[in-house]
């Protein structure tokens, strides 16, 4: 009885210590590092390239991001602007039409499926006009 209860016992630690020891890379990546670059402007003040590490500015824009919602149908729209996120293994791309106009929302379409657009709420685009200066 003694030699199973320390057999189990030497298993356990054996299954804690390599746990613990674990060092995968899977979990949460964090964006480290946003890029927008503008290829037409609509409104005023004219788009500006914004490169920034900024936690605060990364947070409005994961935020507005995973906010936005699926939207129905075709699409038919011209690119405002590139929107990269970069964290330490990869870079996801989007085109972002943001525009200035504060009472709109603004069409999120994540590269390279273009045929998908995402609406982000009024509220959401305002904190990126904000953040972008529009």
């Amino acid at each position: 009885m003694r030699k199973r209860i320390s057999v189990l016992v030497l298993v356990v630690l054996a299954l804690f210590f390599t746990a613990c020891t674990n060092n995968s890379s899977e979990g949460p990546v964090s964006v480290n590092r946003i890029k927008l670059t503008c290829k037409i402007t609509i409104g005023e003040p004219p788009c500006a390239n914004i490169e920034s590490q900024d936690l605060d500015v990364i947070a409005v824009v994961e935020t507005a991001i995973s906010n936005a919602e699926q939207m129905p149908g075709m699409l038919n729209y011209a690119v405002e602007s590139i929107l990269r996120l970069s964290t330490q293994e990869k870079t996801e791309s989007y085109y972002l039409n943001l525009g200035s106009d504060r009472e709109s929302s603004a069409l999120l379409v994540k590269w390279p499926d273009t045929s998908t657009g995402y609406e982000i709420s009024t509220e959401d685009a305002n904190r990126l006009r904000d953040v972008f200066g529009r």
